[in-house]
């Protein structure tokens, strides 16, 4: 727990934003409320609440406060620091991970559940989605086989955004293997991974315009 804390004039800022009233508005999906509140919200969906916050600069936050089937939230972080592993040990610096931190919600208990912690995910620049998705064959080259190695399903560019020619950033890193803890976990076998691999590959390479 403690590698994954968040800086602590971070926590001190975040403490004063996340209020009961705050929780229950993200809960109800109540967009007013959080416009209200200094949020910007990405995607408000019935189970996910994907934000900004204008007092938290270079943080977007994540959070699920129903029950997922697929995986748990939090577990983003884990599968984060399993791709920054696997980069290192593959010397590949044309992908970057953006780092990972989890923020307990300070009115709710400390179990190691969604409904208790948010991701707080570092941001990072990266160019519109208008603009044309050309990168250079070396980075084609390390992300197909990044999402061969991890089964990665939807390499599609919401996830998989572009930096620049050379660069690619994964900027979100849901697990769907055994760190999924849900579904993901117990669909997790040689088959189901031979048929992600596909499909991630398919989805990232359809996704690219050509150079």
């Amino acid at each position: 727990m403690q590698q994954h804390r968040l800086p602590q004039e971070v926590i001190d800022v975040a403490d004063k934003i996340f209020t009961k009233d705050i929780y229950k508005a993200m809960r109800d999906n109540n967009r007013k409320k959080l416009l209200a509140a200094g949020f910007v919200p990405r995607k408000l969906g019935v189970s996910s609440f994907v934000a900004e916050h204008e007092k938290l600069p270079g943080w977007v936050i994540k959070f699920s406060h129903r029950f997922s089937i697929l995986f748990s939230t939090i577990s983003r972080i884990s599968m984060a620091e399993d791709i920054q592993s696997y980069l290192i040990q593959e010397d590949i610096d044309t992908i970057l991970v953006p780092k990972k931190y989890l923020y307990h919600i300070p009115h709710r208990k400390h179990k190691l559940i969604d409904k208790n912690y948010m991701v707080f995910c570092e941001k990072i620049q990266v160019r519109p989605k208008k603009e044309p998705r050309v990168f250079s064959s070396q980075v084609i080259y390390d992300m197909l086989k990044l999402i061969n190695h991890f089964s990665i399903l939807d390499a599609s560019p919401g996830n998989m955004a572009r930096i620049d020619e050379n660069n690619i950033a994964m900027l979100d890193t849901e697990p769907t293997n055994r760190r999924a803890g849900g579904l993901w976990y117990v669909l997790d076998n040689s088959a189901t991974r031979a048929v992600k691999r596909w499909i991630g590959k398919k989805v990232f390479l359809s996704s690219l315009d050509e150079s």
